[in-house]
């Protein structure tokens, strides 16, 4: 098994989030975007996002082992974040099993 959430840092710590019922969702960080400027109390609002909370996880997805997984710095700047943490999960997952 291998996992990504948020506020927890892999399956060690996924058993006792359960157990004590974390709640994951929390405001956005402010390196991410900001929450204010988007920020619209109307939910149809284009362009607009009517929450200021969501689900992050601690990891900074701009951080990637490219050259374990033979993928040039190039191509890895410009693949999709969730490539890349999708790639480092199912490695987990072999490491784990």
């Amino acid at each position: 098994m291998g996992c990504r959430f948020p506020k927890i840092d892999g399956i060690r710590q996924l058993g006792d989030a359960l157990r004590k019922g974390l709640n994951a969702i929390d405001v956005v960080p402010a390196d991410r975007w900001d929450a204010d400027r988007y920020y619209s109390e109307n939910e149809v609002s284009k362009g607009k996002s009517y929450v200021r909370r969501g689900g992050f996880i601690n990891q900074d997805p701009k951080t990637f082992d490219a050259g374990f997984f033979g993928i040039s710095p190039r191509e890895a700047e410009n693949m999709d974040p969730q490539q890349r943490l999708l790639l480092e999960v199912v490695w987990e997952a072999f490491e784990n099993s």
